[in-house]
């Protein structure tokens, strides 16, 4: 079930690195085509950075790396962008030359914003999408396995899920292991039980933000 809040509410919830999850329209046929193939409701996903007072939605798109006003891609698609978080804290078993340890990791939202922010201007991974949507076909399917291992997009261009999957290991763990982030889907991302749904991003209402403030006076 869905938790739908007005934005001019929401904002002040949502912190540096949380994950922003977007859900087509209908009629957006490319953004219905990767929801089918990720198996879930959402087609894009950005990363939410605070720039003083002003609040970012950093992402790939088609146009490459991007910075958007989180408040205009709200107005664009309301009701349709779910926020999600990353658990603060992971518990990870490390193989040691002396045995299995118990590691603690702590995530760095700071981190992810910072390489968040260097991947503005960077070109849209066209080719990883294309290598995924073969994989995805009937035939190919059955011959071709998925990558296992992670490479540097230090010199190549992710897609947004890769983008956030990447941000994500380099500043806490990697949400999938064993499993290549060039590969990640937004849905993937969203069923990884490291990211916790908060709510749903609909248009600004007066009203309720009237009331929550006589709400904390009180």
């Amino acid at each position: 079930m869905k938790l739908v809040v007005p934005y001019n509410v929401a904002r002040h919830h949502i912190r540096d690195g949380d994950m922003l999850a977007y859900r087509p329209k209908w009629w957006h046929i490319v953004g219905q085509i990767v929801s089918t193939v990720g198996r879930s409701s959402v087609s894009h996903t950005a990363i939410a950075c605070w720039d003083g007072h002003a609040l970012d939605a950093v992402s790939m798109k088609i146009a490459g790396g991007v910075r958007d006003r989180l408040s205009n891609e709200v107005r664009k698609y309301p009701g349709r962008i779910d926020v999600y978080r990353p658990s603060a804290t992971i518990t990870r078993h490390v193989v040691m030359s002396d045995g299995v340890k118990t590691k603690r990791l702590a995530c760095d939202p700071k981190r992810m914003v910072q390489l968040a922010r260097s991947m503005v201007g960077r070109r849209y991974g066209w080719f990883n999408i294309v290598c995924i949507a073969i994989r995805f076909l009937p035939v190919f399917r059955l011959f071709l396995r998925p990558p296992q291992g992670d490479v540097s997009i230090a010199g190549r261009d992710p897609f947004c899920s890769e983008m956030y999957a990447w941000l994500t290991k380099k500043a806490y763990t990697d949400p999938v292991p064993g499993y290549a982030n060039r590969d990640v889907t937004p849905g993937e991302l969203t069923r990884n039980p490291l990211y916790s749904y908060l709510f749903t991003l609909d248009r600004d209402n007066s009203l309720v933000e009237d009331l929550a403030q006589a709400i904390e006076r009180n």
